[in-house]
């Protein structure tokens, strides 16, 4: 009989224990490579300006190939000063690493840092001359806050959230949300 209740009790306590591990779990994550949500999110991304500078289609086929040009012309600034990306390990942030460098290196980080932003505003002056080209200066004007309005309401939504899953309506939102 004491067998019995023992094996029971056992029984018992591990089911108890499944039980509560199974409650407790991680959302999926989702198997997107690098490559797929860089599409989904430069696809949102024109969508989101389109939207919000109200291109007309003589305005929008003269503007993209422009803003795709300067796009790719940004990401090889960033990635050509790039601070010892393979040093790097994943999760661990430039800011976090400086604490922990030598006067000179922390010195030299920032001579490069401040030399790729001299490079990423030389960049966007000139192709904002390229911009009021093709566009009126009102929407050029007005693109600048549009892209950072994008990026600051992508990382309100979280790195879990779904990209393709509205939000408040995001394309068409006007302004801050409160």
């Amino acid at each position: 009989m004491k067998r019995f209740i023992l094996i029971v009790l056992l029984a018992s306590f591990t089911l108890a224990t499944q039980a509560q591990t199974n409650v407790v779990q991680d959302p999926p994550r989702r198997n997107l490579n690098r490559v797929d949500f860089q599409r989904k999110l430069e696809t949102h991304r024109v969508a989101y300006i389109n939207t919000r500078l109200d291109l007309t289609e003589a305005e929008a086929n003269a503007f993209w190939p422009l803003y795709t040009k300067y796009v790719s012309e940004l990401e090889a600034i960033r990635l050509n000063n790039c601070l010892y990306p393979d040093e790097m390990p994943q999760g661990v942030r430039m800011g976090d690493r400086v604490g922990s460098m030598s006067d000179k290196e922390a010195g030299a980080v920032l001579d490069a840092h401040l030399k790729m932003e001299a490079d990423i505003l030389a960049l966007k002056d000139r192709y904002f001359k390229e911009f009021e080209k093709v566009l009126p200066v009102q929407k050029v004007a007005t693109l600048y806050f549009v892209e950072r309005e994008f990026m600051s309401r992508l990382m309100r939504r979280g790195p879990n959230s779904n990209i393709d899953r509205p939000r408040n309506n995001w394309p068409q939102g006007r302004g801050r949300r409160r």
